[in-house]
């Protein structure tokens, strides 16, 4: 269920920890699309709060949730909001988000890993100042190569406590050993070639210890880790449990 301001199409994610606005689109009455602003941003939650205050008069016992840019907790981040001047708004938007818990980029195309530098660098810097961004997702994303991944990771917030690499990543060769540390991250879910290079680890492992050995070297990287979530194939994931 969404709404839309001015030009900008919002849907609403509610979850038991809150409430959280994704952008969907951007664009003009005849139709040509058009870069938003924070301002749009803004009014869209005006919009959504005299809402909430309409419900709250016609139903005085009920319960209302005021939205603002201030408690923005969750944000997709689409394709359409990495290309120019769209990236501009969307890191601009992640920077004055305090907020800020969960960020996923899903189902993104690049043709070229260089791209996938640039996106990642200007994410970084509008995380700069965060300190409570708890959950990252890339989930199938393509172009994407394995050393720029891990480079990525290596360079999150602390604070992260969810970290999921979901899908298949390019990679020639073994990458290079990159220094990962993550001293909250409690649970991470990738595929098998990913966690061998989170742990730095580019050899693969005997066949039959592979699930033991792994599980070892990730304990001993990240000592709040409590659960591995090896994906197998798209529809078929492997839980590994244990008690901290």
């Amino acid at each position: 269920m969404g709404f839309v301001n001015k030009g900008m199409v919002f849907s609403k994610e509610v979850t038991r920890v809150g409430v959280g606005w994704r952008v969907c689109a951007a664009f003009e009455e005849d139709g040509s699309w058009s870069g938003p602003s924070l301002a749009l941003v803004d009014r869209a939650v005006e919009d959504s709060n005299k809402i909430e205050e309409k419900k709250k008069k016609h139903h005085p016992g009920r319960k209302t949730r005021s939205i603002s840019t201030q408690t923005l907790w969750s944000f997709r981040i689409d394709p359409i909001l990495l290309v120019p001047p769209f990236s501009h708004w969307t890191y601009q938007l992640i920077a004055t988000s305090p907020s800020l818990t969960r960020i996923t980029l899903r189902s993104i195309k690049q043709h070229d890993s260089n791209l996938w530098e640039a996106v990642f660098t200007s994410l970084l810097e509008a995380l700069r100042f965060h300190k409570v961004l708890t959950t990252l997702v890339v989930d199938k994303c393509s172009g994407l190569d394995l050393q720029t991944l891990l480079d990525f990771v290596s360079r999150l917030p602390k604070t992260l406590g969810y970290l999921e690499l979901i899908g298949q990543y390019s990679y020639s060769g073994s990458p290079s050993p990159v220094q990962i540390t993550l001293p909250r991250v409690k649970s991470i879910q990738a595929r098998w070639e990913v966690l061998l290079g989170l742990v730095g680890k580019s050899r693969v492992l005997q066949t039959g210890e592979q699930e033991d050995a792994l599980i070892s070297l990730m304990k001993k990287r990240f000592p709040s880790l409590a659960c591995v979530i090896i994906e197998i194939h798209e529809d078929h994931n492997l839980v590994i449990r244990w008690k901290r």
